[in-house]
This record gives structure tokens, sequence and C-alpha cells, in this order.
């Protein structure tokens, strides 16, 4: 069982940085992330919850979930969203949910080291991603692999109560 542990120090940060940009730069995804020092960084990076598999020691797999914001792209996926229905469709759905009262995450920068790459510890880093959130008020709500992700193409299935993006 993958078990995920928050990074919150800065030289913990650097490492996960670095980890995630050789992970996307070693793959085929090469050119996914832009360079910056050799750490993968962006600006989603400051409000979120960054988290690593460590194995012996050593990071192994890392995601971070941000909370969405009241900002124009208040998720990452708005990066990949043109403009049009789609777009105005998960607004319109982020909008209905923060009206309840109801919190929205999106996962995202999923890392598996290649010695660690696999059907079953994607499955079992999944799953450890929706054990870890569920402290903090979130349920299985996300769950979709997509394919500029570091991992191998998969599709994870959800339980009827997820809801995918």
């Amino acid at each position: 069982m993958i078990t995920l542990t928050p990074i919150t120090t800065p030289e913990k940060l650097e490492e996960y940085y670095r980890f995630r940009y050789r992970i996307y730069n070693e793959s085929r995804l090469k050119g996914f992330v832009e360079e910056t020092e050799g750490m993968d960084k962006d600006a989603y990076d400051e409000r979120a919850w960054h988290f690593g598999w460590y194995v012996d020691g050593q990071l192994a797999g890392c995601i971070r979930f941000i909370e969405a914001d009241g900002s124009e792209a208040p998720l990452p996926m708005f990066s990949y969203l043109p403009e049009g229905a789609a777009r105005k469709a998960v607004q319109d759905y982020l909008a209905g949910r923060k009206a309840k009262g109801q919190r929205t995450i999106e996962a995202s920068r999923f890392c598996l080291a290649p010695e660690h790459r696999g059907l079953r510890n994607a499955r079992d880093l999944v799953l450890a991603m929706v054990m870890t959130m569920q402290p903090f008020g979130f349920r299985a709500r996300l769950v979709r692999l997509q394919s500029h992700t570091a991992l191998p193409d998969t599709r994870v299935r959800c339980a009827p109560e997820c809801h995918a993006f």
C-alpha cells in the first residue's frame, strides 16, 4: 500500500520539483513542462498541497492537489480547455458546487519513477490520493488519468459517487 507524505520544507519541495521535471523530461512527454533550472514549477504550485511517495527514503512518486479558487483559471485543467462550450460547462459546474458550499480540487502532476511504474502502483497511488484527501473533507471526485501524465496510459474507473472531469 502506498502512503503519501506531505512535502512542505524548502529542501523537500526542491527535490520534488526536480523529480517532477526529471520524470516528465525523461518520458515521451518531454516538452510538456517548461524548464526552470531543472525544476517543474508553475503558478499553481504556490497554492497546491504537495505529496510524495517515498521508498527507502527516496522519492518514488508524487502528486499535487489544487483547490479551485475564484480566478479566471481556477484549476490547471483550464490551461488545456479551449474557450467555448466545454470550458463554460466546467466553469458552471464549479460555480454550482461553490454555491452549494462544496469545495473542488484537481489532482495533477502524477509522477512515478520508471522503476516503480506499473498498473498496481498506478492504482495504489490513486487510492492513496483519495485516502490522503478524505481528512480534508474531500471524497473521491476526481479520478481520470489523462494522456499527458507521466504514467503509462491507464484508465481508472470511479465508484458511482465519483465525478470525473
